[in-house]
């Protein structure tokens, strides 16, 4: 799915693929990415431990305008206990979750409404679950955060983990 957002085109995929790759490490190439959001670590870890239960299906968004790929947000989806949680890919395992992304990526980030189009063109999901995000990206003050302890409460009395 694509929508256009000044200049920006954005793109969701859903499976690690030779097109994902070819533009992932164009992008990693031109921006300086931690490991753990690397396409070989990220794909690797969807391999060995995202195909397995529950289930993490990519939702992976790229930002890209005429020079290229500007942002790259490795999503995903999970099912716990029955709520459609969209988180970062990369799971306990990663040390860092946060967006690959160009000073220009990053720019287009702090648009307004860039967000709202973002979150409507990916899957239906009941929780946003972000963690691990390094203080150079500050992404509490783009997103819409949530008390975090509704959602605690609401995972501990399921007994999900």
């Amino acid at each position: 799915m694509e929508l256009a957002s000044e200049e920006m085109r954005i793109r969701v995929f859903h499976k690690f693929d030779s097109e994902l790759k070819t533009l992932w490490q164009d992008l990693e190439s031109r921006a300086e990415p931690y490991i753990f959001q690397s396409y070989f670590w990220l794909s690797h870890w969807q391999e060995t431990i995202g195909n397995e239960s529950p289930r993490t299906e990519p939702s992976i968004v790229l930002l890209e305008n005429s020079d290229g790929a500007q942002a790259m947000i490795p999503f995903c989806l999970e099912q716990r206990c029955g709520v459609r949680v969209l988180g970062f890919l990369g799971g306990d395992q990663s040390d860092y979750h946060c967006p690959v992304v160009t000073k220009q990526g990053k720019k287009s980030l702090h648009q307004p409404n860039i967000w709202q189009e973002i979150f409507g063109v990916l899957p239906k999901h009941d929780v946003l679950h972000i963690d691990k995000i390094p203080e150079s990206f500050m992404v509490e003050k783009l997103l819409p955060i949530q008390e975090p302890e509704v959602l605690q409460q609401h995972f501990r009395a399921k007994h999900c983990h």
